[in-house]
């Protein structure tokens, strides 16, 4: 039962990290693109 749990745990985290990746790679060029002119 507790490696059920943990193992589902660990599905839950790596589905997090993949989602926050999937954000940043989504978000990171609009961001580069909106900052980039004001940073010059």
């Amino acid at each position: 039962m507790k490696l059920l749990v943990k193992r589902r745990d660990t599905l839950f985290v790596f589905a997090v990290l993949f989602q926050m990746e999937f954000l940043y790679l989504f978000l990171l060029p609009i961001i580069t693109r909106t900052w980039l002119p004001h940073l010059h």
